[in-house]
């Protein structure tokens, strides 16, 4: 194998010219360096053969996935805590409602110990977060796993006529779409979730 010096294309051995610049080449390679060459243009065509597969798994989905777990995880907690904090405000009322009839003033007491707007506050926070919950359970497979998605969307395709079908190209758009829009929905739940709880 040689290479051009000028413009680094490899060629076969038999060339005495450049093929893209015409000008002429070296003696041929050593064996190592002509082995590291194909090696590279080996990673470089799987990288590119990578890249035009329908399923193929971008960084920036990977980051986006992996943020999503973390969203979905903080999602959880925060539901765990709002939802806590709400018992603990709703078992107060009741026992301020409890002590208020006992002792004859059924709504003076109670309604000193109860909070209705930090209560009012928290069930939207629940919401939130339930909100952000569902659309993150959608949208991380979507951006991690998109070939295990699509198999799940063709399995009873797959199963009654006996052929994989290969995504169209309006599928895969949607697929592109609606995975951003859920992860995108899920941080605004989660967000809004946040600044109604702190």
């Amino acid at each position: 194998m040689k290479k051009c010096r000028y413009c680094g294309t490899p060629q076969s051995d038999e060339r005495h010219t450049c093929v893209d610049c015409g000008r002429p080449l070296p003696k041929p390679l050593s064996a190592e360096e002509a082995e590291a060459i194909e090696d590279a243009l080996d990673d470089q065509l799987d990288a590119m053969s990578d890249r035009t597969n329908a399923f193929y798994v971008s960084r920036t989905d990977k980051i986006f996935g992996c943020l999503g777990i973390l969203g979905l995880i903080a999602a959880v907690i925060l539901t765990a805590i709002s939802g806590t904090e709400l018992n603990h405000i709703y078992d107060a009322r009741d026992a301020a409602l409890i002590d208020a009839i006992q002792s004859g003033n059924p709504f003076g007491e109670a309604t000193a110990r109860f909070s209705p707007t930090r209560a009012s506050v928290l069930d939207q926070c629940v919401y939130g977060a339930l909100i952000a919950i569902v659309f993150f359970i959608f949208s991380v497979p979507s951006l991690l796993f998109p070939k295990f998605i699509w198999f799940l969307d063709t399995i009873g395709v797959r199963l009654k006529y006996d052929f994989d079908p290969s995504p169209s190209a309006f599928a895969e758009a949607s697929m592109k779409l609606s995975k951003y829009i859920g992860f995108t929905i899920g941080c605004i739940a989660l967000a809004y979730a946040a600044w109604m709880y702190f």
